[in-house]
């Protein structure tokens, strides 16, 4: 790695060195500021020895998101993979090197977008797609510090309240579930509990105790390029729980597992073998897994046949409508989280703050029954 100083006609010093056989060049107004800035560069080149190389921030993500495919669940992995080739391969700044990216570029790619009617939430999911790859370039000695972090995530507009089905629609909604055969059972089982499609749909007997009428939920049914089909955990850490089930819940899932079982019985040959194997609650056709998407086609169907036009009232409607129900009905804050698997009380109380007007109401009558000695009353 030969270092070599010269005069120029412009009265600088030029320091020049070769790596991997390419001549760097420095300038200065003297030979001690040339060698310093030269210097520099070669020791950054040791902590970050893949910084001359030229890849794209496209090349970047791509390989970054195969990387990473077995650190993220099969959904965080199919939305990020979809984020990347819907907004980041497409977008002017994916040609560039990582070296060309800047503060302003990146904030400029996200402002496109919002302009391009996107809500905040789709790009703040660029956004930590992109924080999340050039944050491991960084690690990884590609590049010297992170362009994501002179740009700030879209600011999303605070959570509406989540809507909720009265007894007289989940009562339509009921009597218009006519197929598939199980529906009405899954939608009973959804109020129930308050569990997730995905998780209701990757439910297992084995998941299912009777006796101390409980249920766990340890797996959720996931949709992917490949199609539908069992992830190996749940949504999240806190998703992993057990939670107790009333009688009505057990007698649809006895009802349920009848069902099943009949279905099992008349299975033609070519299905036998998989309809044997085959233990989950609310299985397909072919005793695999159902997709979340047929459940919402389902499911829309069941609420246009009955009535309902009411926007925001979707399947994930059917367990805000439990947790609000349980809420009104004075049970504890920490009980609904545990059995909604959030991970933390915050998260419960944000979702369902349209209760607490009602909730204070109640609190006011409860006050209104206390009697101190010596009070106004005396």
């Amino acid at each position: 790695m030969a270092k070599r100083y010269s005069l120029r006609k412009d009265g600088l010093y030029e320091a020049t060195c070769r790596v991997d056989g390419k001549k760097k060049h420095f300038y200065g107004k003297t030979q001690a500021e040339a060698a310093a800035k030269r210097d520099r560069y070669l020791a950054t080149r040791d902590d970050f020895p893949y910084i001359d190389e030229k890849i794209t921030l496209s090349e970047w993500v791509s390989a970054w998101l195969t990387s990473c495919r077995n650190e993220f669940s099969s959904t965080t992995f199919f939305d990020y993979s979809s984020i990347y080739k819907v907004y980041i391969a497409t977008s002017d700044v994916a040609a560039l090197r990582l070296e060309q990216l800047t503060p302003l570029v990146l904030r400029r790619l996200q402002e496109e977008l919002l302009t391009r009617g996107l809500s905040p939430r789709t790009v703040g999911m660029v956004h930590q797609v992109l924080s999340g790859a050039l944050k491991r370039a960084v690690s990884d000695g590609v590049i010297r510090h992170s362009p994501m972090e002179g740009v700030k995530r879209p600011r999303v507009e605070k959570r509406r309240a989540v809507k909720v089905f009265t007894h007289e629609q989940i009562e339509k909604i009921l009597a218009a579930a006519e197929r598939p055969e199980y529906f009405r059972r899954f939608i009973c089982l959804a109020l129930y509990t308050g569990l997730r499609r995905g998780e209701l749909l990757g439910l297992r007997w084995q998941d299912i105790d009777f006796h101390k009428m409980t249920l766990s939920v340890g797996q959720t049914v996931v949709l992917d390029q490949s199609g539908p089909h069992v992830g190996d955990t749940a949504k999240t850490r806190c998703s992993i729980r057990t939670i107790s089930i009333s009688s009505a819940a057990a007698d649809v899932l006895r009802l349920q597992h009848a069902a099943v079982m009949r279905r099992k019985l008349a299975a033609p040959p070519s299905k036998r073998k998989a309809a044997e194997a085959c233990t989950l609650v609310f299985p397909s056709n072919a005793f695999g897994p159902v997709s979340p998407n047929t459940v919402t086609v389902f499911f829309n169907e069941a609420v246009k046949k009955a009535g309902i036009y009411e926007k925001g009232l979707s399947f994930h409607a059917l367990r805000h409508t439990h947790a609000t129900f349980l809420l009104e009905n004075g049970v504890n804050i920490k009980v609904i989280q545990d059995r909604l698997g959030h991970s933390s009380a915050v998260t419960t109380l944000d979702y369902y703050s349209h209760v607490s007007p009602k909730m204070d109401e109640e609190a006011a009558r409860i006050a209104d029954k206390i009697t101190l000695e010596g009070g106004a009353s005396k």
